[in-house]
């Protein structure tokens, strides 16, 4: 874990932020092209923006730069917040250049900025120490306990050094410590939010030996690909459904990393619960329905009472997923190590995995 000091760092961002707002335009820049730099733009006018692999010569109206194009007296934002932030960060410092990530300088600019989709730190959440401290009390492993408190300290302080030794690694997700208790079984895989197929397919590549696969995936958009992705694999049963506790049609706002349930969303999917969707046992349950977990999970209440299925389930689109999720899963009453893993260098993309306990070959 590191030691930080949050003081110093509230300091030097600060200090940051003063020298960015009260100097020469000439000095300030943008890393990033995307919704959060625009934004950025729109209130503080800039020189120009910076992206090493674009194709685009000007964004917002300013020119779009390479790294190496700056001098040492650039000032440089950086508003890579998805999947590589440490990354961005860590380029232009090796450049010799002076940056702030864009989570600090939304914090401490005295901006107003759009939140970064999915963040929603845990200081919008009140007082959640108790919940936190539940969670850690029941994770099975080391690298579990230190994920959690490397993800509460950022959301606690938008420092974006707690997030230090996170990787994207996104090949290993849902399934990662698993391949021994894939191989050695026929699972029945429930792959909820499938998109394109690509999770199922590693799942066939993992559990070549399965006995069924029901790739559910609600957006009519999707399903196109989700058919050719998964044309001519065995006993695979396509689903144009969502998860959630009824059967029902909800709206939906699409983007991407950041789609969710939403009245003010702009297309209708349907939705239904596991329980009455498949028939059977199911024996591994993956979920990343951007933030309907927590409802689907009552819509398969039965399924996991009577079956004990693996579970890998993402727990970073709502702040309040960290715990509900696992408070929901373990009310059922079934005896589950719980153990958290994060795939990203930045805010998405962690998963919580609940395996029954004395499961063979598991090694999380």
């Amino acid at each position: 874990m590191p030691s930080l000091d949050n003081g110093l760092f509230e300091s030097q961002a600060q200090d940051f932020c003063r020298d960015f707002l009260e100097n020469d335009v000439s000095r300030r820049f943008l890393m990033g092209l995307n919704e959060y730099s625009a934004a950025l733009a729109s209130e503080v006018e800039v020189c120009g923006f910076v992206d090493d692999w674009t194709t685009l010569q000007e964004f917002c109206g300013r020119p779009v730069l390479r790294t190496e194009a700056l001098d040492g007296a650039a000032l440089v934002v950086s508003c890579s917040v998805g999947i590589r932030p440490l990354t961005a960060r860590r380029r232009l410092k090796d450049a010799g250049l002076r940056c702030l990530d864009y989570y600090a300088f939304r914090r401490f600019s005295g901006i107003v900025l759009p939140q970064v989709s999915l963040l929603l730190g845990l200081d919008e959440q009140g007082d959640v120490q108790e919940e936190i401290a539940w969670l850690r009390a029941r994770l099975g492993d080391t690298t579990s306990i230190e994920t959690l408190d490397r993800l509460v300290g950022f959301r606690e302080t938008y420092d974006l050094n707690w997030l230090e030794g996170f990787e994207d690694r996104q090949t290993e997700q849902y399934f990662e410590g698993l391949s021994l208790a894939l191989a050695s079984n026929d699972h029945i895989f429930v792959d909820a939010g499938c998109f394109d197929g690509a999770t199922s397919r590693q799942f066939i590549s993992l559990c070549p030996n399965y006995r069924h696969i029901y790739a559910l995936e609600p957006l009519a958009e999707n399903l196109q690909n989700v058919k050719l992705g998964l044309d001519g694999y065995r006993d695979v049963t396509i689903l144009p459904k969502g998860l959630f506790s009824s059967e029902k049609v909800l709206t939906f706002q699409a983007g991407g990393s950041a789609s969710a349930i939403s009245e003010h969303g702009d297309t209708t999917v349907d939705v239904g619960r596991l329980d009455h969707l498949v028939e059977g046992p199911v024996t591994f349950i993956k979920m990343d329905i951007e933030g309907a977990e927590l409802e689907a999970l009552d819509g398969c209440r039965q399924k996991i009472v009577d079956f004990q299925p693996i579970l890998a389930l993402c727990v970073y689109h709502r702040p309040s997923d960290l715990w509900t999720i696992p408070k929901k899963v373990l009310s059922f009453g079934v005896d589950y190590t719980v153990h958290l893993r994060h795939y990203t260098e930045g805010v998405t993309e962690t998963v919580m995995y609940f395996i029954p306990r004395g499961t063979a070959g598991v090694r999380l």
